[in-house]
């Protein structure tokens, strides 16, 4: 960074604060509550009695709305490390601290994408930016709705998906009753605390969390530092955990190791690195389009794929649900987002831009074989993309039949 835009940025005021937190019942109140709910937390609590339940976030940068749904978003599918190494470079850029809206789309992107920003996500926090500069979005305004208005707010930015929502609620809203389904570090912390043997699903977090209403995001703050604090964390003894198993009834276990493996792949998509998606298939691997029954094979068409969507939608995000993994098979429940700025090749012919946003189901079914992708089914709801972009009714017309 040139001097002069140095001193310019450290002489600029601070990014304004978030609105006033909600204030919530006493501690001693909660901490009474979530002891008699919960024997895991109950433990926790105990093993921590002057635990402040929001001192991890002294481990994170100051940080208003805009700053949590920058570390929000520069969180997706990374580890807690690997986000703090990217908030500490984006850091650099801007004096030391978190940039405001206007400062963020002062810098040039490409400053952005070297500090460990994906393209996709540089171009959700610059829409993010926009919409906060232009007052499409009010940080005031959305503090005081309901927690499920704030997340519908919020999503309908492509790249934003309701994990990261949720995130704004805790961190910079401070409401006290939510929960960080999808959130990796707390999944990780149930895992522990629980003593699971996999790493629970979303919809085990939530099953698990439903006992800690409506103190949710208190509970989930003691995890957390479980998270910061790993030495000091106390895991409590198999007697003392009652119905400990019912998390994981009918379930079988999940693959770490094939889990990332396959977030990682899926990152090489949001990144648009066709070599590096393409190598993360086997020789004669496959993907299926069972919407538009088209199989890519080989080395020489899987890359296509990657390069089809990053045509029609560059802001092309892939939001991750929840994944199920038996053996070599995973199973990943998504949402396919973005915006059709480009042409859509289809098997019958080419979809013009539409300009229209696309938050569409999905279902992914992989096959691995030696640390590969042997086969990729991809299941996306065909019907609700197409009503998405206005053509359900008039493909033909559209495709010049």
């Amino acid at each position: 960074m040139a001097p002069d835009q140095a001193d310019e940025r450290s002489a600029s005021p601070p990014p304004r604060k978030a609105a006033e937190p909600q204030r919530g019942a006493p501690l001693d109140q909660v901490r009474s509550h979530l002891r008699k709910a919960d024997p895991v937390l109950a433990l926790l609590i105990d093993a921590r009695p002057t635990l402040d339940p929001q001192g991890w976030t002294a481990e994170l940068p100051p940080m208003d709305l805009f700053g949590t749904l920058l570390f929000q978003v520069a969180g997706q599918q990374l580890s807690v490390a690997a986000t703090r190494r990217t908030l500490g470079r984006i850091e650099m850029l801007f004096g030391g601290r978190l940039p405001s809206p206007a400062e963020l789309l002062k810098v040039p992107q490409d400053s952005l994408r070297q500090a460990g920003l994906s393209w996709r996500k540089v171009a959700t926090l610059r829409d993010l930016a926009e919409r906060l500069s232009d007052g499409r979005l009010d940080p005031d305004i959305l503090s005081n709705l309901p927690d499920d208005e704030v997340i519908a707010a919020l999503t309908t930015i492509p790249g934003i998906g309701p994990w990261t929502a949720q995130g704004v609620l805790i961190l910079a809203l401070r409401r006290e009753d939510a929960v960080l389904p999808g959130d990796l570090a707390l999944r990780k912390a149930i895992q522990g605390a629980y003593e699971l043997d996999h790493l629970p699903s979303q919809a085990e977090v939530l099953a698990i969390a439903e006992k800690w209403r409506p103190y949710r995001s208190v509970a989930t703050s003691y995890l957390f530092s479980a998270v910061f604090d790993g030495p000091t964390r106390r895991r409590p003894p198999p007697a003392q955990v009652e119905g400990r198993t019912t998390y994981t009834k009918g379930r079988t276990s999940m693959s770490s190791d094939n889990e990332q493996l396959i977030r990682r792949a899926y990152q090489l998509a949001e990144d648009k690195d066709v070599d590096g998606f393409v190598a993360a298939f086997t020789e004669d691997g496959t993907f299926t389009d069972e919407s538009i029954e088209v199989v890519y094979r080989g080395p020489d068409e899987i890359g296509k794929t990657v390069e089809i969507y990053a045509t029609a939608f560059p802001d092309m995000h892939r939001e991750l649900y929840q994944m199920y993994s038996t053996g070599d098979i995973v199973v990943v429940q998504l949402a396919l987002q973005g915006t059709h700025l480009g042409p859509l090749g289809l098997p019958r012919g080419t979809i013009p831009p539409t300009g229209k946003k696309m938050n569409a189901p999905c279902c992914d079914v992989f096959e691995l074989e030696n640390g590969k992708i042997k086969r990729f089914d991809c299941y996306p709801e065909g019907s609700v993309v197409l009503t998405q972009l206005g053509v359900i009714g008039n493909l033909d017309a559209v495709l010049g039949h």
